[in-house]
């Protein structure tokens, strides 16, 4: 069976980029968890020089230090959902242009190389987990001047990323992502060393430790013969551990590891694969690409069903007994709201595998110690990679605040991190200018155009860069007539009008010069 490749062709990817309106207010930026700017990384790569992937590569990594990663699996409700576009037509595709603007830049070879990390001159700190908390928070601690060891029990970083199906997350991807974390500073990675005790790292001379364990202890539905069943984490963990080619499996669950636990099992020749979930498809927390691997690989799903017991005998599954559930009309959809509906029971006996994938919880304790942090799914309970990584930001800035007896950052949602990892310089080398004995912070001033006609437009312009703009001439006490001819425009990326006159009067045009100079 194919995997759906959100990775863009040239004329997809071209096309795509030429959607954007690149918004003032910038709608996608504010719905990025780790504030990362589709408008801007989509117009810095319009052109489609290699030098260009490489500015809008930065652009991405340098806000969101796994943006190959994030590109491949964030779901549509973030960037994809706030885009303008939708208004006209259809949101831009941003989640399948960040993966293609990364990963064409390091085809290119022009993977953005972050400028020279600063000594560890502060000290030594810890973080517990190599997932997306735990490498961000580790990306911009080394920034902020720290020694970063982290701690990852599993034999490779990554985390749940790990476990994400290769088919939608090709292993280079997330490889490449993690090597770029690491050159960002003095980064160890220390696998298979497990943590369970934070504080026992300050006892060995870590000035602090961020916890980004995430959820590692599967919750277990709590009925006779579950033992018989494979936990989701285990299976995804090792699918080739597991057999189940040419098996009828059944995956209790309705999310996206229960779903990951489908595909995956169907991927390696499953007879069948069914779902069994407590909430119905509507109400499953997939995206739109998730959902349509349910129809590629013709996946069953039963909504509104609980395993009441799982009957085995001699390590073979007999068959799995069930129960309907109901959600009174009206309520929103959640595990503790439905109840179980009497004299529902039934049976099915055609299943050769179970797997349980209803969620897991935080194996290490919440500590309560100013030198240490908690981020991601340990923190925020299940949540997206880029949520995860906007959340390692965060505590990364925090711990760093604390440790330096600094104003702590203000931080008003936790799953909002407005911070960039430092060490990319957009402007690499100087660019400013004499103007007429002016001094300029760059050459490129706008022309005269309807963008530089008056106070307000060049207002906009500064605050969007431009060093400067030239006014169009006006003229006093004599009529102002600009015909329809001038009205022309070469292509989309012109103005059109493009003439040397105002429509405005001089003493106006004189007043607003002089408002511009003195502020």
């Amino acid at each position: 069976m194919a995997a759906l490749n959100p990775i863009l062709n040239d004329a997809r990817l071209r096309e795509e980029l030429s959607r954007c309106e690149y918004c003032e207010e910038k709608p996608c930026k504010n719905a990025c968890p780790a504030d990362c700017s589709p408008a801007d990384f989509i117009m810095a790569a319009r052109v489609g020089e290699p030098s260009d992937f490489r500015r809008a590569a930065a652009e991405i990594l340098f806000a969101n230090p796994l943006g190959g990663v994030c590109g491949l699996v964030c779901p549509d409700r973030h960037c994809q959902a706030a885009c303008s576009r939708k208004g006209f037509d259809r949101p831009i595709e941003i989640p399948a242009i960040q993966a293609t603007i990364v990963q064409r830049a390091r085809e290119l070879g022009k993977a953005p190389v972050p400028e020279q990390a600063p000594q560890a001159r502060l000290g030594r700190v810890a973080v517990v987990g190599s997932g997306p908390a735990g490498l961000a928070a580790a990306a911009l601690l080394s920034r902020l001047g720290w020694a970063v060891t982290v701690f990852e029990k599993a034999q490779k970083p990554g985390g749940a990323c790990r476990l994400i199906p290769e088919h939608r997350l090709p292993r280079e991807m997330l490889d490449a992502d993690i090597a770029f974390v690491q050159s960002l500073g003095q980064i160890e990675i220390r696998c298979g060393e497990e943590v369970k005790d934070a504080l026992a790292l300050i006892a060995d001379g870590f000035a602090g430790v961020v916890v980004a364990q995430g959820l590692w202890s599967p919750i277990r539905l709590g009925v006779p013969g579950e033992e018989a069943a494979i936990p989701g984490l285990d299976y995804l963990a090792r699918p080739e551990a597991h057999n189940v080619a040419m098996r009828r499996v059944l995956v209790v669950g309705g999310g996206a590891t229960a779903l990951d636990c489908a595909v995956t099992a169907r991927r390696q020749g499953a007879v069948s694969v069914e779902m069994l979930a407590l909430e119905t498809l509507a109400e499953m927390p997939l995206t739109a690409r998730e959902r349509s691997e349910l129809l590629e690989y013709g996946i069953e799903v039963s909504g509104r069903v609980r395993v009441t017991s799982i009957a085995h005998e001699n390590g073979s599954i007999r068959a799995v007994n069930l129960r309907r559930v109901t959600l009174p009309a009206g309520q929103a959809f959640s595990p503790k709201a439905v109840s179980d509906s009497p004299g529902t029971d039934f049976t099915r006996p055609a299943v050769d595998v179970v797997i349980v994938a209803i969620g897991a919880r935080a194996a290490m304790p919440h500590v309560n110690d100013e030198k240490v942090v908690h981020a991601g799914d340990g923190e925020l309970g299940p949540t997206t990679v880029v949520t995860a990584v906007a959340s390692g930001k965060n505590a990364a800035q925090t711990l760093h605040a604390r440790l330096c007896s600094a104003e702590p950052p203000h931080v008003p949602e936790p799953r909002k991190s407005i911070v960039r990892i430092p060490g990319f310089s957009r402007i690499p080398v100087p660019l400013d200018t004499d103007f007429f004995g002016r001094r300029l912070p760059s050459p490129f001033i706008l022309s005269a155009a309807p963008p530089s006609d008056g106070y307000d437009q060049m207002r906009k312009a500064y605050e969007a860069g431009w060093s400067g703009g030239v006014m169009k001439n006006a003229f006093d006490g004599v009529p102002i007539h600009i015909p329809g001819e001038y009205m022309h425009a070469f292509d989309e990326g012109t103005y059109g009008n493009f003439d040397n006159v105002s429509g405005h009067a001089l003493d106006r045009v004189c007043r607003e010069v002089e408002r511009l100079v003195r502020e």
